[in-house]
């Protein structure tokens, strides 16, 4: 409660491009679940972020001092503040690449996770070395539950966000529009008729 007015915490650790739709989104969610204005709470916020989420309504504080949070008479404002600069710590090497191919097999079909090492190394064409470090990696991250007899996956909801970031952040980049040629000039003529399904 701030000056008699009363919100919903939510804490995100980073809010970036890729996975500012989905917090903004889940933000949302909890404050019509809550019936109550929402603070963010972050290690820091870009400030062309935080002018998006502010004209959605969405209060916000992070580490660096800077905050918006408007209720009512309240208004506290507070921009300009840099965070200081850290080391960056790499992400887990289940969201890079191999990482991505693996994580969406279990997406779409979640047993998956119980297949053998080899068989996932075939299913997502990856390295059998690089399935094993995945797997101790979600795990340990928690998003496979392993017990004697068997594996499953949980805490999808999450899952899913953390693959959409690192998709965006890491596949995306990738994949760009090239330009092509037609290589017999008689096939331009006709490229129109050309069936794309």
């Amino acid at each position: 409660m701030i000056a008699n007015e009363e919100f919903v915490i939510e804490i995100k650790s980073e809010v970036t491009k890729g996975n500012k739709g989905i917090i903004l989104a889940n933000l949302k969610e909890t404050s019509r679940e809550n019936n109550l204005p929402i603070i963010l709470i972050t290690k820091y916020i870009p400030v062309e972020i935080a002018k998006e989420y502010v004209a959605e309504g969405v209060n916000y504080l992070d580490i660096a001092g800077n905050c918006n949070i408007r209720q009512h008479n309240l208004l506290i404002l507070i921009e300009g503040k840099k965070i200081d600069k850290t080391a960056k710590v790499e992400p887990p090497r289940a969201f890079y690449e191999t990482g991505i191919e693996l994580i969406f097999q279990f997406l779409v079909e979640p047993m998956k996770v119980t297949l053998t090492y080899r068989e996932l190394a075939e299913l997502a064409n990856i390295s059998l070395g690089s399935v094993g470090t995945i797997m101790r990696e979600l795990i340990n991250l928690n998003f496979i539950l392993k017990t004697k007899q068997t594996m499953k996956l949980k805490n999808t909801k999450e899952l899913l966000n953390h693959w959409i970031t690192a998709y965006h952040d890491v596949i995306r980049p990738r994949l760009f529009r090239k330009r092509m040629r037609f290589v017999r000039p008689e096939s331009y003529v006709k490229w129109k008729e050309i069936d794309m399904n």
